[in-house]
């Protein structure tokens, strides 16, 4: 589970839940240092004798004021509980 600033996912400032090919395509047009976590993703198969594990990400679009953080929270708790 990670949480990271995303851009273009929403209409307003928010929060969003990102996993699977949606969560590749948040990080396939970044050319900069925020590459990693895009590139970290589609390098594990590749590297990886087992399957990799899935990994979903809490989106923040726009500033992370005490309204989104706290969204983030309540969002990262309903996902662990899963």
């Amino acid at each position: 589970m990670l949480i990271d600033q995303v851009e273009g996912f929403c209409t307003a400032p928010g929060v969003v839940l990102l996993q699977g090919d949606e969560l590749l395509r948040a990080t396939e047009r970044r050319f900069d240092h925020q590459i990693g976590i895009g590139y970290l993703l589609q390098l594990l198969p590749r590297v990886c004798d087992v399957a990799p594990p899935e990994v979903r990400m809490i989106g923040v679009e726009g500033c992370l004021d005490e309204k989104n953080l706290e969204h983030c929270l309540h969002m990262l708790w309903r996902q662990l509980a899963d």
